[in-house]
């Protein structure tokens, strides 16, 4: 499948085609580019004609401004160029995450234009929280998380389709012009008026959601409820995997987009449920967790005829360190145990209940802290020391 360049008010953009009947336009994320949806696009084309755009700066799409200069209306000013320039009057959008959220922002102001929505991990649906915030403007800093190192974190199956993403996503990092874009593209998301919840209610389209169950990126427990409450008449779809479902589990996916092409409903759980459901599956981890921690000192509680001498430390400890030299010139044997530095340290100094270093187990004694007269009481009784 060629690559195509048609000459737009917002300059050259360049797009994959195939197939005829109804256009079906796909939109990428950040990072990615038509090649993305370029295993499916075959498979769709007896029935619509499917193409996917290039956004500029990304593919062979050029960017014709500076990046600082690329925002949220920058895009749909491209998209609606690239569909007028298409010659589209009416189309079906699917977005992936920020084309997702590019899809919505077009079809809440151009609804007529927008026949059905297909909304892929989509972005702009989070809850407006700062920590969020803070998130999405490490995002956009030089330190941030690499668009390899994003792709490998919500990528979660790995398929052919998947690996050559992340490859994609590596050649982002060597194009100094790609990588300030992917940038910056992550720095539209910090303001507080980006997100879409609340804002959809011009778009009356059928629309599908489709997310993965173990997307680190767009969550379902969050912005999977906060996408189907702002667009109540929403299908929802949950597929194995993470932030790319299309090509994770290309097969599952191409299934549940021509049944939804072709009519079928999806009776998916509605929003109130799934918070239930997901609020239940945090009660019952708690309620574990709780059930560890009330029973761990029934196993590590020490014997009423121990002997031994065992110590939870650290190592940038100044009292350990001064602990185990007056053992050492004692000639004391004992056990060291560095609490972060093993299972068995950790879960002995949680289950003692412990909240400070050293934490001592002489015999059936448990002595917080370096208490010297408290230890040395304890030395005497064990007959370590006269």
């Amino acid at each position: 499948m060629d690559v195509k360049i048609i000459q737009s008010a917002s300059g050259p953009l360049a797009y994959r085609e195939c197939g005829q009947g109804t256009a079906l336009v796909f939109l990428h994320a950040n990072p990615g580019d038509s090649e993305d949806f370029a295993h499916l696009m075959p498979q769709l084309a007896e029935n619509y004609r499917c193409i996917a755009l290039d956004w500029p700066g990304y593919g062979q799409s050029p960017l014709n401004r500076p990046v600082e200069q690329v925002d949220f209306t920058f895009l749909r000013e491209t998209l609606t160029d690239f569909l007028d320039a298409l010659g589209l009057q009416r189309v079906i959008l699917c977005g992936h995450a920020l084309g997702a959220y590019m899809a919505c922002d077009f079809a809440r102001l151009n609804p007529l234009r927008v026949s059905q929505l297909i909304l892929l991990s989509p972005a702009g649906f989070s809850a407006n929280r700062m920590s969020l915030r803070l998130f999405y403007r490490m995002m956009s800093r030089p330190w941030g998380i690499s668009a390899q190192g994003s792709a490998r974190q919500y990528l979660k199956k790995s398929t052919v389709y998947s690996s050559a993403m992340k490859m994609r996503a590596a050649a982002v990092d060597q194009h100094p012009q790609r990588k300030a874009l992917y940038r910056q593209l992550w720095s539209l998301f910090t303001g507080r008026n980006h997100y879409l919840t609340g804002h959809l209610q011009e778009i009356h389209c059928k629309v599908l959601l489709v997310m993965g169950k173990k997307d680190p990126f767009s969550r379902v427990r969050a912005d999977g409820i906060n996408a189907m409450a702002s667009l109540p008449h929403a299908q929802f779809k949950l597929l194995p995997g993470g932030h790319g479902p299309f090509a994770e589990v290309p097969e599952l996916f191409k299934t549940t987009l021509q049944e939804f092409l072709a009519g079928k409903n999806f009776t998916g759980p509605k929003p109130a449920q799934l918070r239930t459901r997901y609020w239940l599956k945090e009660a019952v981890m708690w309620a574990g967790i709780a059930a560890v921690w009330l029973s761990l000192p029934y196993f590590y509680q020490p014997a009423a005829d121990a002997r031994e001498i065992i110590v939870y430390s650290s190592p940038d400890c100044g009292y350990c360190k001064k602990l185990e030299r007056d053992l050492n010139a004692l000639h004391i044997p004992y056990e060291n145990r560095v609490v972060l530095g093993s299972v068995q340290g950790f879960i002995g100094y949680t289950a003692l209940r412990g909240s400070g270093v050293p934490l001592i187990v002489a015999g059936d004694q448990v002595i917080h802290g370096y208490n010297k007269p408290l230890l040395d009481k304890q030395l005497h009784k064990l007959g370590y020391m006269e």
